[in-house]
């Protein structure tokens, strides 16, 4: 008895991992309505998507050609046999991030706009299997979906200031991100290292001491890219702590300046921050946002905020004299009117700063 139970055991691990290696019914992160009837529709030969109605845009199309390329890619047989139909004219869908995807025995249908229909296409592609059937035959299940998101921003923060990654890197980060539909990527650019090249400040990088930087032809680049998948880029450019490459590249910057001052090569939190107290900081910093800005068609920028030690305000008379001008309370009312200030001057080109409280 009992060894008929193992045999029954071992039987059905094999066979559900047969399952597993013909069809796929996994998609993250999970749509609001997803149901399989057990059923699977066979791709024996290469697929070509049509247009409902013969409508589409740009993006729309390079969406299909997006999966028609890897969909054929993984199927060596010749000659289309499924139906695959994009609709793009339904405007029943909750918002632009929708879709619907609807797989039978017939045929692929896809219902969305732009995003939704980019969207659409990364459940899809989650859906093939990760091999074909013994035909060479690609098996996806049949399934009704429909999904939208439950949260406007999904984002992932990467630092590339305290360790610099290349484009290729960042550019296949930004695509796993649209694979799952994570549709912000914030990029935190300055720390007490830096990530990227000013023009306007070229001294940023004498001496700095790991990795690279990238170029602003680089940026709009990745920019690019990153909005042919739906992806936003927020740039963060850390004030007023963490300045410590500022400060060693214009030690003016600080509150007490010293030739001593070095890029730090170690994580950590660091005195010699901007002097809230100095207006040259002000014009340096607007100079900073006026050449980084335009390089991002984001909304948002960055502004850090956080890790601010008042060691030096507290000693620093320009400091001093600033917040006994403003009638600030102390150091921390410092920092809000540093902060304020500069949003201020952010909203003035309509850019809407955030930070960390």
């Amino acid at each position: 008895m009992n060894k008929n139970i193992f045999l029954l055991f071992i039987f059905s691990y094999f066979l559900s991992n047969a399952q597993e290696h013909t069809t796929n019914n996994t998609i993250i992160p999970a749509p609001n309505f997803h149901k399989a009837n057990g059923d699977s529709l066979t791709v024996k030969g290469q697929i070509r998507i049509k247009f409902e109605k013969q409508k589409w845009t740009a993006k729309e199309l390079k969406t299909a050609q997006i999966f028609e390329n890897i969909l054929n890619s993984k199927v060596p047989n010749k000659g289309a046999d499924v139906k695959i139909l994009f609709n793009t004219t339904d405007n029943t869908l909750a918002n632009k991030e929708s879709y619907k995807i609807s797989i039978t025995s017939k045929g692929i249908f896809v219902t969305g706009q732009e995003e939704g229909l980019f969207y659409a296409v990364q459940s899809l592609l989650q859906l093939l299997p990760n091999h074909l059937s013994g035909n060479n035959e690609l098996k996806l299940p049949c399934v009704e979906i429909e999904d939208q998101p439950r949260y406007s921003y999904r984002g992932l923060q990467l630092d590339v200031s305290r360790h610099f990654f290349s484009t290729a890197v960042i550019k296949d980060l930004i695509s796993q991100m649209s694979y799952y539909k994570l549709n912000n990527f914030h990029w935190h650019l300055t720390d007490d290292q830096v990530g990227n090249k000013f023009e306007r400040f070229p001294r940023f990088f004498d001496g700095n001491p790991y990795g690279g930087f990238y170029t602003q032809e680089e940026i709009k680049d990745i920019v690019q890219y990153a909005q042919e998948h739906y992806v936003n880029i927020i740039p963060e450019i850390e004030m007023p702590g963490h300045a410590s490459a500022a400060v060693a590249a214009y030690p003016n910057l600080a509150c007490f300046p010293s030739p001593d001052f070095k890029v730090i090569e170690s994580w950590g939190v660091f005195e010699d921050v901007f002097c809230a107290g100095k207006e040259e900081t002000f014009v340096f910093l607007q100079d900073v946002l006026d050449e980084i800005l335009p390089l991002f068609p984001s909304t948002y920028i960055h502004i850090g905020g956080d890790e601010c030690p008042k060691t030096k305000w507290k000693q620093c008379p320009n400091c001093q004299k600033r917040i006994k001008e403003l009638g600030l309370k102390d150091e921390h009312e410092l920092q809000s009117y540093f902060v304020k200030r500069m949003e201020k001057y952010l909203n003035l080109g309509n850019n809407l700063p955030s930070f960390d409280a």
